[in-house]
This record gives C-alpha cells, sequence and structure tokens, in this order.
C-alpha cells in the first residue's frame, strides 16, 4: 500500500510540475485574460470574420492580379489583427513546454523508479511464494 501513495504522490509531482509555469504565466498576467469580456471579444471575432468574407466575396469579381493584392492585403491586416493573440499563445505553449521539461526530468525517473521497485517486489514475492 505505501508504495501505491508513493507512486501516486510521483503522479501528482509529475502534473504539478507541468502545470506550474502555465500557472504563473495566468497568475502573472491574470489582467489581460480578464480585461475583456468574452462577449464582447467573441463578437469581435465574429466582426472581423463577417468583414473577411465580405471582402474576399467582393474580390472574386475583381482582374486577378488586383484580386491577389487585395488578398494578400487582407490576410496581412488579418494577422496584423491577431498578432496580440498569438503572442499570448506562444508565451502560454512557452510555458507549457518548460512545464512538461520540468516534469519529464524531474519526476518521470521518479515514477518509472517506483515502478520498476513495485514489479521487483512483486516478482521477489512470487519466486518466494514458488521456492516454498
Amino acid at each position: 500500500m505505501k508504495s501505491k501513495r508513493k507512486l501516486v504522490g510521483a503522479y501528482l509531482l509529475y502534473v504539478v510540475l507541468a502545470l506550474a509555469p502555465m500557472a504563473v504565466v495566468v497568475g502573472l498576467d491574470w489582467r489581460v485574460y480578464v480585461a475583456t469580456p468574452a462577449r464582447v471579444v467573441s463578437l469581435s471575432i465574429a466582426g472581423v470574420a463577417a468583414l473577411l468574407l465580405v471582402v474576399l466575396q467582393a474580390t472574386a469579381h475583381l482582374p486577378r492580379s488586383v484580386k491577389r493584392v487585395v488578398v494578400y492585403g487582407v490576410i496581412a491586416g488579418a494577422l496584423w489583427a491577431l498578432r496580440p493573440i498569438v503572442d499570448q499563445l506562444a508565451l502560454l505553449m512557452t510555458a507549457m513546454t518548460g512545464g512538461e521539461l520540468m516534469a519529464m526530468l524531474i519526476a518521470k525517473p521518479l515514477v518509472d523508479r517506483i515502478k520498476r521497485e513495485q514489479e521487483e517486489g512483486r516478482i521477489g514475492a512470487a519466486v518466494a511464494k514458488s521456492v516454498e
């Protein structure tokens, strides 16, 4: 029973180490994440998407060379508008990668060692029982 608790503790350590950097980043930027009401953001994104579709539909009747310039401009504008979101996603993904790397380097060997000890204990008990 003690080894099961150790294994559960090692798994919990893995999860905590994996999530800790993400929690720190979100905690430090808490005002950024809760500053804008979700409804405004969803309406803004829907409005931008609708505007993009209207512009792209309107370009269907333009000459090919002009159409490409307009489409490239629309894509550049959309990417420019989405840059703050992409920056936050990059920061969060970096934190998640760091957390997973920390968990993999610190907690994973502990989990593997505890599992190996449990397996050796089971094998030893089976051998001792068969010898009797």
